[in-house]
């Protein structure tokens, strides 16, 4: 009787051995056919079979990961976030490459996804990532999401076998390439697309590295291809002033001429080629045209808009024509115009972020946007932060992490009445929210000391051109005292000079012109210096 009581809890025990260890291995879907239970009726979402793959991959699940696949089976994707750390923290899943993938995941599908693609590019050897896995993060991250410009990431070559060739264009061709990198330039434009935004801009940099480099005919060669074509990504006036520039270095001043007459006044680039336009007329020996051109430019109106150049250019327009006057009065033009200028880039450098701080909200609201509609401000800017592409592409960047730390507070604000019953699961999410922060103030200081670079150049150059500007005064000087030497030597016949700036004749200003002249009209003065340096020899 002692052998069979014993001989029966022996096989109890078995059984109850073999169903504990059973338990570790049975599916979820098991358990419920085993134990007649039926989950709730709800629509399944199609991460269904990213799950069933899942499942395998990890094996045994305990409950708080049952929960999480069931919440992504359904399309909860906020829940399955909440639901992340109960189910897999400090576990060997959540370091894999498979599982910081889906942890990505759920980044992603939540709103937070600059951060998301940066956690996913951060993975090493994502080839091992599964397969179902990879290919849901290619259907959910199409590369029309504007999260790709913004994200700040490298590229694994094996990601080009998940996202594809134009993926790694994208991401590598954002890059603002230096003058010597022709071998990255090229390598990247033979895997660009026909027609695509990236190609583009790869051509645009090949073009501006062969003519920094004295390879004038190839890179004229490459801008003309790009002008040519039907879609431009690259700014119309921004290939015209260049292709202006280029023709200025190799002594084409007539091409150059016309290049840089087709700049647009709506332009940003309308005063640099102005002004650019002016040294053509004065290597061309047409000194009166620079003084025509330079007429336009120097409105008090427009001094947050023109470089210091532009003024000394007129002083030697006026100093060429024996202009003693004119001369002398642009040397206080000069004073008065970059003086002050030069005081407020000054206060920028010394950390005045308050004209910084209107014009990133100013980029915030409206994108890109020409220097004019900053109005009074832009007189405390550098006059290139309109068109400076670093800085443009730093503020997009902020911007879109600041909606990104917006949403991740929401998202914490959600966690306090929801989510998991993981004790202190909102730490995590305010780690999350509290990270987005530091990254959009890491990008927002980047852009502010942008900023105090482009205004410690522009400071530089001011006070590179004040030096020319004592050397004009200087002559001013000498040619007055000389004046008598010369008027007793000099037999010639009185020099005549007549010009303008090429405007239509309908639209013609002439000197004088006193009255209050509309911005229609700038650019169409003409000037005609007749006897410019007669001398009276009585």
């Amino acid at each position: 009787m002692m052998n069979a009581i014993t001989k029966l809890l022996i096989n109890r025990l078995i059984s109850i051995s073999f169903l504990l260890s059973f338990s570790h291995t049975v599916l979820a879907s098991d358990i419920l056919d085993l134990l007649g239970g039926k989950e709730a009726q709800v629509e399944i979402g199609k991460d269904k079979s990213l799950t069933q793959e899942l499942r395998r991959e990890i094996g045994s699940l305990n409950a708080e990961q049952v929960i999480l696949f069931n919440f992504l089976d359904q399309g909860q994707y906020e829940k399955a976030f909440y639901q992340w750390g109960s189910a897999f923290d400090g576990t060997r899943f959540a370091y894999e490459p498979t599982g910081r993938a889906l942890k990505a995941y759920l980044f992603y599908k939540v709103g937070l996804q600059i951060n998301a693609l940066e956690m996913l590019m951060s993975i090493q050897n994502p080839n091992t990532i599964k397969k179902e896995m990879r290919s849901f993060w290619k259907e959910a991250a199409p590369l029309a999401n504007p999260s790709w410009q913004l994200a700040d990431m490298g590229w694994d070559p094996m990601w080009t076998d998940v996202f594809g060739r134009q993926a790694e264009v994208q991401v590598k061709s954002r890059k603002i390439f230096d003058a010597n990198d022709y071998t990255q330039i090229e390598a990247l434009l033979r895997k660009s697309g026909e027609n695509t935004e990236e190609r583009a801009w790869l051509e645009w940099q090949l073009a501006l590295h062969f003519a920094l480099n004295g390879d004038a005919a190839k890179g004229s060669k490459v801008l003309s291809l790009l002008m040519k074509e039907k879609k431009n990504f690259i700014e119309p006036n921004l290939m015209n002033i260049t292709a202006a520039r280029m023709l200025y270095e190799n002594g084409y001043l007539d091409a150059a001429v016309q290049y840089y007459q087709t700049v647009d006044k709506s332009s940003d680039y309308w005063f640099v080629a102005q002004e650019e336009l002016a040294w053509s007329y004065i290597r061309k020996g047409e000194p009166q045209n620079t003084l025509a051109v330079t007429k336009s430019l120097v409105q008090p109106s427009f001094k947050a808009l023109i470089g210091p150049e532009t003024v000394f250019l007129r002083a030697l327009s006026q100093l060429k024509v024996c202009d003693y006057k004119g001369a002398s009065q642009s040397l206080l033009d000069y004073k008065s115009f970059f003086k002050p200028k030069a005081e407020k880039l000054e206060s920028l450098m010394a950390d005045n972020t308050e004209p910084v701080e209107f014009f990133f909200k100013s980029l915030e609201k409206n994108g890109r946007l020409p220097l004019v509609k900053l109005k009074a401000k832009a007189y405390e800017l550098p006059r290139y932060v309109t068109r400076d592409e670093v800085l443009y592409r730093l503020s997009q960047r902020a911007v879109g992490l600041k909606a990104e730390a917006v949403k991740a507070a929401e998202l914490y604000s959600k966690s306090l009445s929801g989510g998991t019953a993981k004790v202190g699961f909102q730490a995590d999410i305010n780690d999350i929210k509290v990270g987005t922060d530091n990254k959009y103030q890491t990008a927002k200081n980047a852009f502010y000391n942008r900023i105090k670079l482009l205004a410690t150049e522009e400071v530089t150059e001011i006070n590179q051109i004040l030096q020319k500007m004592h050397i004009v005064e200087a002559e001013i000087l000498q040619q007055v005292t000389v004046s008598q030497d010369i008027a007793s030597t000099d037999k010639s016949e009185f020099d005549v000079k007549k010009g303008s700036t090429g405007g239509k004749a309908r639209d013609v200003l002439k000197f004088p012109a006193t009255e209050e002249i509309w911005f229609d009209e700038i650019s169409n003065f003409k000037i005609d210096v007749k006897k410019g340096c007669q001398i009276s020899k009585k």
